[in-house]
């Protein structure tokens, strides 16, 4: 092809598509000419609202000076109230069109128009919704003059009937945690505050994933009930769709195709809703089923009002459920404490008797031993050998010895069962009285005492003396091969509360073996070189522990030791520092 043919052919396609955009043309201005001669208010927008398009008789009922400036607007800001917003959107996105619903809107200046309108969806291929196309009839004209004043008045006036009514099953079911008759009081106050023919309350089992019908209205209401009624989470019906997606599901004008598949026991119904039960505002644990025998029985004001309801009975519901577990939990509980105390008291009772055979039984042995080694000691120690009378007296030590480990344990064994006696304790005069006790110890040996000035305390006195005699005991004991014995009892902070310290320049120990002290037999040196049954620690550690405190050491070989002990959650006082 040469390229003046070439040329020729280019000219005629620019020619025709010059006739298919004039022909294009022409049938843009024929298709506006008709769309604009239409009496009706005509109107595209898109999902979220926004005006596409809109015909003369919509500009005109709405009082704007032109399209474009129509065009600026949202939809659902020319409904005058939330509920008809809510209405146009929610409704929408269950249904393929909305038809003759009555409904007040803005026009330009501010002023209502009372209008009846229709909406359909519009799908692409994929069954998107692509754009809403809505008609809008202005019936303002055909009312008297004062008419939308009278329809403005009705309208609250409703509103306001159904608020009472709100208010009234909103107060009643926040009063009652048991479910069972949360759910029953419920569906019957709401059928009888709005009148409906039927209200069912479906909650769903996660188990078997159906909706199964918890309460219900009227004989069919029971017989449904005592049937087991459940529908398919996911399923066809309003119910099962409704609680799939925790979305509400209406039907204004269903006609024979009604409530038939969902609620084969009732008559055919005009007008149903669906509204989802949603916990925590996401998770949809059921779903309330409303049913009138009209047609187009639901305001946009009953739909925002009972959707409302319908969320504060979901809480209602997840609060009874909780309620529920927590008194079976309280049952459970007591049930277990009861067993435990009577575990607990036949052990207290078994550890009584054997005391009481430890009290009794052993020390007559006992007795025997250390009485018979002190006859054979002083009335025949001319005939025994020197090695005779040694073997006797480490008889007779050994049976004093045993006798005061069976002291020991019986004090450690009573401390768990001895009831607290506490009191405000004067902690400083206390460590004094205690050392006046031990003034024995000091005979014959140079030691220095020093107690500071100590903050006083809430505890057991008689129970934070022994503690005291326990620690220092421990002190005098470890510091004997001390030219000079020092000895000290003060305080300091730790992590905020007020610790409690006896502190010596004795031999210590190894703080690899700390964890080891406060067991009972549990000693960091031999008994030939210092005497005790190795319980003493045990009984200050149980003693602190019942004061809800706690009690450590700090030391090293042959530079001392440092125990320490709070009292009360860790502190005296509830002292704190900084």
């Amino acid at each position: 092809m040469t390229e003046r043919e070439s040329l020729v052919r280019l000219e005629q396609r620019v020619a025709e598509l010059e006739r298919a955009n004039e022909e294009l043309q022409r049938s843009e201005a024929h298709y506006r000419g008709l769309f604009d001669r239409i009496p009706t208010g005509f109107y595209r927008a898109t999902p979220e609202g926004r005006i596409l398009d809109a015909n003369l008789a919509l500009i005109e009922i709405l009082g704007y000076p032109d399209r474009e400036s129509l065009l600026a607007v949202n939809v659902m800001d020319i409904y005058t109230q939330a509920g008809d917003r809510q209405r146009w959107q929610t409704l929408l996105e269950n249904a393929e069109s909305v038809s003759d619903f009555e409904a007040p809107m803005y026009r330009h200046d501010g002023t209502i128009a009372v209008v009846r309108s229709s909406v359909r969806a519009v799908r692409d291929d994929a069954g998107q919704v692509a754009y809403y196309e809505g008609s809008v009839e202005d019936i303002s004209a055909r009312k008297e003059p004062e008419t939308e004043h009278e329809w403005l008045l009705q309208t609250l006036s409703h509103q306001g009937t159904l608020l009472r009514a709100a208010a009234d099953v909103s107060k009643a079911i926040s009063t009652i945690l048991n479910p069972e008759e949360l759910m029953d009081r419920t569906v019957n106050l709401i059928q009888a505050r709005f009148n409906f023919y039927y209200v069912g309350l479906f909650l769903v089992d996660e188990a078997d994933g159906y909706a199964v019908l918890h309460a219900g209205t009227g004989k069919a209401g029971q017989q449904m009930l005592a049937a087991g009624h459940k529908l398919e989470v996911g399923g066809s019906s309003m119910i099962g769709w409704c609680t799939a997606r925790g979305k509400a599901r209406i039907a204004l004008d269903v006609g024979e195709e009604a409530i038939r598949f969902d609620n084969p026991a009732l008559p055919l119904t005009r007008s149903e809703m669906a509204l989802p039960l949603l916990s925590r505002g996401r998770f949809c644990i059921g779903a309330l089923t409303v049913q009138s025998s009209e047609a187009a029985a639901f305001r946009s004001d009953d739909i925002a009002i009972l959707q409302t309801m319908a969320d504060q009975l979901a809480i209602a519901i997840e609060n009874a459920r909780l309620y529920r577990r927590v008194e079976n939990y309280a049952a459970e509980l007591e049930d277990r404490v009861a067993q435990r105390t009577a575990e607990l008291e036949a052990a207290n009772r078994e550890l009584e008797a054997f005391s009481y055979s430890v009290s009794h039984d052993l020390r007559a042995p006992l007795r025997a031993m250390d009485g018979f080694s002190r006859i054979l000691i002083k009335k025949h120690q001319d005939q025994l050998s020197p090695e005779a009378a040694r073997y006797l007296q480490m008889i007779q030590e050994n049976a004093q010895q045993m006798g005061q480990l069976i002291d020991d344990l019986l004090s450690f064994s009573r401390l768990s069962r001895q009831v607290l006696k506490t009191q405000p304790v004067a902690l400083a005069d206390l460590a004094r009285q205690v050392l006046r006790e031990l003034d024995y110890e000091r005979e014959g040996r140079a030691v220095e005492v020093t107690v500071g000035d100590l903050p006083p305390c809430e505890a057991d006195p008689a129970l934070l003396k022994h503690v005291l005699v326990n620690l220092l005991t421990n002190a005098f004991k470890f510091t004997r091969q001390r030219e000079v014995a020092r000895i000290e009892v003060g305080h300091r902070q730790v992590d905020g509360w007020t610790a409690y310290f006896v502190r010596d320049n004795g031999v210590g120990f190894d703080m690899q073996y700390a964890n080891k002290l406060f067991g009972v037999f549990q000693r960091l040196h031999r008994a030939e070189e210092y005497e005790g049954t190795g319980v003493g620690l045990a009984i200050v550690q149980r003693i602190i522990h019942r004061h809800g405190g706690r009690v450590w050491a700090e030391a090293q070989v042959e530079e001392g030791a440092s125990f320490y002990f709070t009292l009360g959650g860790g502190g005296c006082n509830d002292e704190r520092s900084g």
